[in-house]
Order: structure tokens, then sequence, then C-alpha cells
């Protein structure tokens, strides 16, 4: 499971009753209440992410009023279900200010098939002009989105799959993480027992972050397929590799009997297995990589 949404009393269980027949109660601290909402989601849920919703409530200070900033603070990611016409500056700058250290969950606000078909108005816009299916996607984007939805059902996938396909790929290589590697360098040569290293430039070329511990991983393959040593850079942090930034990292080995020696690259998660896959080419087998041959005289 990826994650948990916090529920809470309000419409869709999100914390808000926009005009609602029966509003909250006068007497009702409702941050308070919120806040002990929250609390229980964390006491319940110590493995799986928590994330809260984050469009806010009429009338209330954003985003106090609704204890967004304590779910935020207490380690919850956030998501925000209007994206569109509903998403208002201050929703896009919390988005903007806490992903580095949160995570964004984005949500339409309308239909991908009235997006598709032009039908939506942004009446946060003087001139009313229509809200496009891009314009949605390029906030999701600009908010560093981790997870963009498909719709609100295999309807709306259908549609981008059947009319979007452009927009489909788009999504699939600015959403979330995307690692890759821009530069690899090693000896064109080395002798058996001696010390070398393998440097590595790396980038994320997405508009997220990885949320978990990772780290990569270099391997050396011998001409029968076997892994017969590996390195792992255990000093960088990916979970802050940003997009806009290159990140080094270093390999040591020492070189083994005579031959040739493929060099490997991979990303391992804490139970030590290659996770992730990586915008490269040259994929091996279980999310490994090739680099290149180290001859070994």
């Amino acid at each position: 499971m990826a994650w948990i949404d916090i529920r809470c009393y309000g419409f869709w269980g999100e914390h808000h009753r926009y005009g609602a027949t029966h509003p909250w109660p006068d007497s009702l601290d409702k941050r308070e209440l919120i806040k002990t909402f929250i609390d229980w989601h964390f006491e319940a849920f110590n493995k799986t992410p928590l994330v809260v919703q984050t469009a806010g409530d009429k009338g209330e200070p954003y985003p106090k009023g609704t204890a967004i900033d304590y779910a935020i603070e207490k380690g919850s990611w956030m998501r925000r279900d209007g994206f569109g016409r509903f998403l208002k500056p201050e929703h896009k700058s919390l988005l903007q200010k806490h992903w580095k250290h949160s995570l964004v969950v984005a949500e339409n606000g309308d239909s991908i098939r009235a997006l598709l078909d032009g039908k939506i108005e942004d009446h946060q816009n003087p001139e009313n002009s229509p809200v496009t299916v891009d314009d949605m996607y390029d906030q999701m984007f600009e908010c560093h989105a981790n997870y963009t939805p498909l719709g609100w059902g295999i309807d709306g996938y259908k549609a981008l799959r059947d009319e979007r396909p452009d927009l489909l790929k788009e999504m699939s290589l600015k959403t979330g993480y995307r690692f890759v590697i821009e530069k690899a360098s090693w000896p064109k040569a080395v002798h058996t027992n001696d010390e070398f290293t393998i440097k590595t430039t790396w980038k994320n070329t997405a508009v997220g972050r990885l949320p978990y511990t990772h780290t990569p991983v270099a391997y050396l393959r011998n001409a029968n397929g076997d892994i017969i040593a590996s390195d792992k850079c255990e000093s960088v942090d990916m979970t802050k590799w940003y997009k806009g930034n290159t990140y080094e990292t270093k390999f040591s080995f020492s070189a083994p009997k005579k031959g040739d020696y493929a060099i490997l690259i991979g990303v391992e998660n804490e139970q030590g297995k290659p996770a992730i896959k990586l915008g490269i080419q040259g994929e091996q087998d279980n999310n490994k990589y090739f680099l290149g041959i180290i001859p070994v005289r």
C-alpha cells in the first residue's frame, strides 16, 4: 500500500464542509478536533505513510484552521484534491514549501472528460478562461507531485490513453523521481589486487523525490554471469536528490583475478534488493544496468 489518507469529519472525510446545511458547531474547536483525528491515525499506522488533505475549509485560517500544518509537522505527506480550477495560491505555496521533506499526492478537481472537452472555466481567473487538462497537469508538475492521477476511474485513464498518449508519456517522465546517470568513469585497465574506483554522476530528471531510503550500488560481473563483488555508496541520501542538481558517487573495488569484468549499477532498497528502474539504457537482470567493461591484466 502506497499511503493511507487521514480521514476526518467533513465531506468525503477531508476535513472541510463547504456550503454545508449544518455547519460546524460554534462551540467546537475545529483545530483541536482535527488534531485528535490526526493523532489517532499516527497511533494506528506506524509503517505505511499517512497523507493529509490540504484544501482547508471556508472561513478558516489556512493551513492552521484545519490542522494541516500539524499533520505535516508530524511527518504526513500532502494530498491536494482540487488541481485545476480549485488550486488557490496559498495551497500551491504550501505544497511547494514542504515537498522536499514531505511529499505531494495530486488529484484532479474536475473529471478528465470535462477537462479534455474544454468545459471547465476558472472562476478565479478574471477572464474566466477555460482550464485545460494540460493546465492541470502543469500545476501538478509545478508542485513537485510524486503521484499524479489518471482521473477518477478507468474512464479517465482510457480517455487519456486514446486522446492524449503524449500527455501520458509526459506524466511518466516527470512525475515523482527518475534517476539517470550522466557520466561514469573508471580506469582503462587494472592489475589483480589493484585498488580502483568507479565514479558516477547522477541526476533526477523528474519533479518529485524518492520517498524511501535507497542506496546506489556498483557490481562486478564475471564472464559466467556471476556477481563477484559489489560496493555501496552509503554516504549519499537519495531522498534529497532533486531536479536540477547533479550528484556524485564513488565505488571502491579490489581487482579480482585476470579477465574482463562487466560493471553494473543499481539502486538497492533497505532489504538489499535492486528495486528501482533507472532512466537509462542497458538494463540487465534484476534492475541492474550495464555501464561497461574493466579489464584486469
